[in-house]
């Protein structure tokens, strides 16, 4: 083998280390956020602060589950949750789906601008419209109920923009053949473009999952004490006495596990719905 051979090959090699390093070093800080976490949750407080820092727990305090339980009446915070995140996913899908088929598969007038509006929203934040919202639902009395929750914060630009890229993919002709067997509008719509569907719905359900329950000033502003959710619920807990960072992170602990649990079922269908639509993160 020539000279030039052999450095081609080194330099492949030094190029093939190099680029695992980099993914082990990122994998790992990511993953250990979560790790010390879930340490921390198990340890007593003295050693939460302890110096050097201990990775692995000394003394597993597994009551620290049921303190922070019974300190921010967490379970209801989180049958909270369980009914705003799952109010909302049952709402988005259907608006994002029926949206995006109509901009997607049909011409109207004004449908170019129509969308441009609708992706326009994107720009608008929770905190700028926050206040006129809260006046027209305290109109309605829909503070502190699930509805006042729930029916504001169901439509979202990003899935209706990620649905209607995906069907403009689906030829034409397909509709067409499924209208001459007779099948109505919303027929195609749920025999032929959802089943195609499942990797970008996969996105925007852990999307809206995320979104939704990790969300933490529209569920302290319009649910207040009468509805409070696991965020409103964290956040509130550091304030009743001195940070108390086991118990605290016990909480988070629990927290996250139905987001890990969601991403981790739904992976194979999120990250091929990410690489179609060519999403960038």
């Amino acid at each position: 083998m020539s000279m030039g051979g052999h450095v081609e090959m080194r330099s492949s090699r030094a190029y093939t280390v190099c680029r695992y390093w980099i993914l082990v070093v990122l994998s790992v800080s990511t993953v250990f956020p979560f790790f010390w976490m879930f340490s921390s949750s198990l340890k007593p407080l003295r050693e939460v602060y302890t110096w050097p820092p201990t990775l692995i727990p000394r003394e597993l305090h597994l009551s620290n589950f049921r303190e922070a339980f019974e300190r921010s009446n967490f379970i209801r915070a989180l049958i909270n949750s369980s009914l705003y995140t799952g109010g909302c996913i049952a709402l988005y899908v259907p608006i994002s789906l029926l949206a995006a088929f109509g901009f997607a598969k049909y011409r109207f007038k004004g449908d170019s601008l129509l969308f441009m509006l609708v992706l326009a929203a994107v720009m608008i934040p929770i905190e700028a419209v926050i206040v006129p919202l809260f006046g027209l639902l305290l109109r309605m009395r829909w503070v502190g109920t699930l509805q006042g929750l729930v029916i504001p914060r169901v439509v979202e630009p990003f899935g209706i923009f990620l649905l209607r890229q995906h069907f403009k993919t689906i030829p034409d002709d397909l509709l067409d053949a499924a209208r001459i067997d007779g099948c109505s509008e919303l027929g195609i719509l749920w025999r032929v473009m959802l089943p195609l569907s499942l990797p970008p719905l996969a996105v925007i359900v852990v999307f809206m999952f995320i979104w939704r329950w990790n969300e933490l000033l529209w569920p302290l502003v319009i649910g207040g004490n009468a509805i409070r959710t696991i965020q409103p619920a964290i956040a509130l807990f550091k304030y009743e006495r001195f940070v108390e960072w086991n118990l605290l992170m016990a909480l988070c602990a629990i927290a996250v596990i139905p987001v890990l649990v969601l991403f981790f079922t739904l992976q194979r269908y999120f990250v091929e719905g990410v690489v179609k639509s060519g999403l960038k993160f």
